[in-house]
């Protein structure tokens, strides 16, 4: 007779799942630079932090505590790293803000002050550190608790407070809400389970499959990333690099976070130069007076129905005529809308990410990569410096 797998291994193999799932969304956002894009990094952090949770119950604790029992017992200093990650992360999804500055470091000191404690007592002998650890902090293990329950629940509160009402931006308010929520909860959640396994350490180990829920919740941000790339700081229609000679940077939803495919090759399409030249006017004609680039979901496709032309027309008229791709010919016309609106005495009441969407953005983050890219500076830092220059 087969023996059934055990509950444990089952649990194991699930955590796993988890653990590798986020690693590989891990090595997903670490594909870029973090240069101006906070909100990617800030969300690789979170995803490592939880990701090595993970990692540390899958292992025996026996055998984490004989080999590393630093390691593990820090482990459970990670939830002063949520609250602070999340917040962060949604400030650098709905404000202009992208850089962490000294002031910003001051929300890890908790988990700071923590890691020096424990690196400090991990110089004592095994046994001592053992004791400090399992029979010291007994004590202090409620006080604990609810320090990393209130600090998860500040943050997500001040997170809140930072998304606006903007009309225009509603949809990916929703899901930033969304997200502090669901993320406020797992965190609160795996936060009691961690204690109440320190607690009960050896027994009530089968409280240890809790931990799936934090393995579905990497899956979840996952799954976002993968399918939204905006969330991440992606700019719609962006790119920091140069086309490489023999592609283009194109995808058929028209997002920034683009594959390689190989060039058109344009001589094959019999596009004549007088019908070029009509379809060239008809575009300029078209987003000088529809503005059609202020829809961030505008597409190639949606941009040629309206031309009533061809896409792949489309695409050669303005790559060869106008020596631009389609992305950064419609964030040109987007950014000099932004600055037409930042200057705008009418519009002085606006916020930046009133600006952003208005403009045909659909996130303040990718507003404000685009915007450096073509200007050299942030919107706010264009805005003072021309005000200055007519005041001065």
């Amino acid at each position: 007779m087969n023996k059934m797998v055990s509950p444990q291994i089952i649990n194991i193999i699930l955590l796993t799942a988890g653990a590798l799932q986020g690693i590989l969304v891990s090595f997903f956002l670490a594909k870029r630079k973090f240069k101006d894009n906070t909100q990617k990094m800030l969300l690789l952090l979170l995803v490592i932090v939880l990701s090595v949770q993970l990692l540390m119950k899958i292992a025996s604790k026996l055998w984490l505590l004989q080999h590393l029992s630093f390691w593990y017992i820090i482990s459970y200093e990670f939830p002063f790293l949520y609250g602070p990650l999340l917040y962060l992360y949604i400030r650098s999804s709905v404000t202009e803000r992208t850089r962490l500055t000294n002031p910003d470091h001051l929300h890890f000191l908790p988990f700071l002050f923590t890691l020096i404690n424990f690196s400090l007592f991990n110089f004592l002998h095994k046994p001592v550190f053992h004791i400090f650890v399992f029979e010291a902090n007994y004590a202090f293990l409620v006080p604990h608790a609810i320090l990393q329950l209130l600090s998860v629940v500040a943050y997500g509160f001040l997170a809140w407070r930072l998304i606006g009402n903007d009309q225009r931006a509603k949809p990916r308010n929703f899901w930033l809400r969304q997200f502090i929520v669901v993320s406020s909860f797992i965190f609160l959640f795996i936060i009691l389970i961690l204690h109440y396994l320190y607690y009960f350490f050896p027994t009530h180990q089968e409280v240890r499959f809790l931990f799936l829920f934090l393995a579905v919740y990497i899956y979840w941000i996952s799954y976002n990333v993968f399918t939204r790339p905006d969330l991440v700081g992606y700019a719609w229609g962006h790119t920091n690099k140069a086309e490489p000679r023999g592609f283009t940077f194109e995808t058929p939803d028209d997002l920034e976070f683009q594959v390689l495919t190989p060039k058109q090759k344009y001589e094959s399409t019999r596009l004549s130069p007088a019908e070029s030249d009509r379809i060239k006017s008809l575009l300029l004609i078209l987003v000088e007076k529809e503005k059609p680039f202020l829809d961030p979901l505008l597409s190639l496709e949606s941009l040629a129905d309206q031309l009533q032309v061809q896409r792949h027309h489309l695409s050669q008229v303005i790559n060869e005529r106008l020596n631009k791709n389609f992305f950064d010919f419609v964030n040109y016309y987007r950014v000099e809308t932004a600055k037409d609106y930042l200057l705008d005495k009418a519009k002085s009441h606006f916020t930046i990410a009133s600006i952003a969407y208005e403009s045909g953005f659909n996130s303040v983050s990718s507003f404000n990569m685009v915007f450096k890219k073509y200007t050299n500076q942030t919107p706010s830092q264009y805005k003072k410096e021309i005000l200055n220059m007519k005041t001065g």
